[in-house]
C-alpha cells in the first residue's frame, strides 16, 4: 500500500504516475488545498491494482492523458470536490478502460479534457456522477458513454444532477449499453447521438444540442 499527500500549497511535479500499480496493491493520492498542485504526464489511477485519487479544497492536478481503472480487474476511483478543485487533462480521459472506474465531480469541483469514454472497452464498467452547482465536466470534443467512438465495450453511465453541468463540444454517443441520467442538471453537446437500446432518464434540468439529434438506428 502505498499513499502520497500533498496539502498546504505543496508541489509535486513528475513525468508519469501509476497509482495503484501491481496486483493486489493499493495506492492513494490526495491533493488538498488552495495551492497545492500536482503535475504530471499520462495518469493511470488503477494499473495492475486498485487507485485512488481526492482533489479537494482548491487542489489542482494537471496531466496529459488520465486513465481510472486501466486492467481488467482494478479499480479507480477520483473525486473532485470543492470550489476551486481542478482536475485537468490536456489530452483525453477515460473513466474505465477495461476495470471498473468512478469519477465523482461535486460541491463544485470541476474536470476537463479533451475527448473522454466512459466503459470504453468490453468487460470495463464506469460512472460518473457530476452534481452540485458549480460542478462541471469540460470536454473539448467528444463524450462516449458505454464505448468507443468505433464501437460500443463495456457498461457506461453518466448522471447530471442537482445543478451538475456536462459541457460536450463535439458528439456526445450513448451506445446501447450506456445509460445517461439527467435529474436536476444540465448537458450540453455540440450533436447526439442514442442509441435505440440505451437508457436514457430525464427527469428534470436541461438538455441542448447544438447539431444534428440521431436516435435509434438514424
Amino acid at each position: 500500500a502505498g499513499t502520497l499527500n500533498i496539502t498546504g500549497g505543496g508541489s509535486v511535479n513528475s513525468r508519469y504516475v501509476d497509482i495503484g500499480v501491481e496486483s493486489n496493491s493499493t495506492g492513494t493520492v490526495t491533493v488538498s488545498g488552495a495551492g497545492s498542485t500536482w503535475t504530471t504526464g499520462q495518469l493511470a489511477i488503477g494499473y495492475y491494482g486498485d487507485g485512488t485519487l481526492g482533489i479537494s479544497d482548491g487542489g489542482s492536478v494537471s496531466n496529459t492523458y488520465g486513465i481510472i481503472g486501466l486492467r481488467p480487474d482494478t479499480t479507480g476511483t477520483v473525486t473532485v470536490s470543492g470550489v476551486g478543485s481542478t482536475w485537468t487533462n490536456s489530452e483525453w480521459l477515460s473513466v474505465a478502460t477495461y476495470g471498473d472506474g468512478t469519477l465523482d465531480i461535486t460541491d463544485g469541483g470541476s474536470v476537463s479534457n479533451t475527448d473522454s469514454y466512459i466503459g470504453k472497452m468490453l468487460g470495463s464498467s464506469g460512472i460518473v456522477t457530476v452534481q452540485d452547482a458549480g460542478s462541471s465536466w469540460t470536454n473539448s470534443e467528444n463524450l462516449y458513454i458505454g464505448g468507443s467512438d468505433i464501437a460500443s465495450g463495456g457498461t457506461g453511465e453518466l448522471t447530471a444532477r442537482n445543478g451538475g453541468a456536462v459541457n460536450v463540444a463535439g458528439k456526445l454517443k450513448l451506445w446501447s449499453v450506456g445509460a445517461l441520467t439527467i435529474n436536476g442538471g444540465s448537458i450540453s453537446a455540440g450533436s447526439l447521438e442514442i442509441d435505440a437500446a440505451a437508457a436514457f432518464d430525464f427527469k428534470a434540468g436541461s438538455l441542448s444540442y447544438g447539431g444534428e439529434l440521431l436516435v435509434g438506428a438514424g
